[in-house]
């Protein structure tokens, strides 16, 4: 299910239908993809949300991605960060943190990987 792909110049709504439809996926657990841009200072800014079925299980990863968070700005030098998810909690009506979080939390994050891959 494509839960969505808000950006910045959207209006609330988008974020909260992407919102709706991702704790909707999360409840029955459906396969789903919710991807946001947050508005980044100098570089794209994003993160993202996966559910999906793997080898018998449900799986949750929560996604984040920095076009340059050394502050170099553009996308020179862009960095990946996934992350499992326990669960992924509604974090019901958040404000302004709709945009920044889409109201969405990944609880239990663990084997939290950057890419590229530091060497």
């Amino acid at each position: 299910m494509n839960c969505g792909h808000p950006l910045p110049g959207d209006e609330d709504v988008a974020f909260v239908a992407a919102h709706d439809c991702a704790v909707q996926a999360v409840t029955s657990e459906l396969d789903f993809v919710v991807v946001w841009d947050q508005q980044g200072v100098d570089s794209r800014v994003a993160s993202a949300y996966l559910g999906i079925h793997r080898g018998g299980a449900w799986e949750l990863e929560a996604f984040t991605y920095d076009g340059a968070p050394g502050g170099t700005g553009g996308e020179n030098a862009p960095l990946t960060w996934r992350s499992s998810c326990a669960s992924i909690e509604d974090l019901g009506d958040c404000g302004l943190d709709l945009r920044a979080e889409l109201c969405l939390a990944c609880v239990g994050r663990t084997d939290t990987i950057r890419c590229p891959i530091e060497e």
